[in-house]
């Protein structure tokens, strides 16, 4: 079992018999959010569209700096272009 999954499981069971638990502490709509976006990517993942998109980004550069340019102006676009 991983140590820090182990640690931070014994710290959550003090503190919950510590405190308690109210549903006000959870964020609905980031929890929503948060499986919607694990959902996509599987999906992405089972077609093999991140494998291509991995692929032919690594195949168009030519330096470890392009690749990272490269990815940096992808997710800046998507952000700009997928936010609300």
């Amino acid at each position: 079992m991983d140590k820090v999954f182990l640690i931070s499981f014994i710290i959550e069971i003090i503190a919950i018999s510590l405190g308690g638990v109210t549903t006000r502490f959870f964020n609905y709509h980031v929890i929503v959010t948060v499986s919607g976006l694990m959902l996509v990517i599987g999906g992405f993942k089972e077609t093999g569209l991140l494998q291509y998109l991995g692929q032919s980004l690594v195949k168009r550069s030519t330096t470890t700096r392009q690749l990272v340019r490269f990815t940096t102006l992808l997710t800046f676009f998507l952000a700009v272009f997928f936010y609300k």
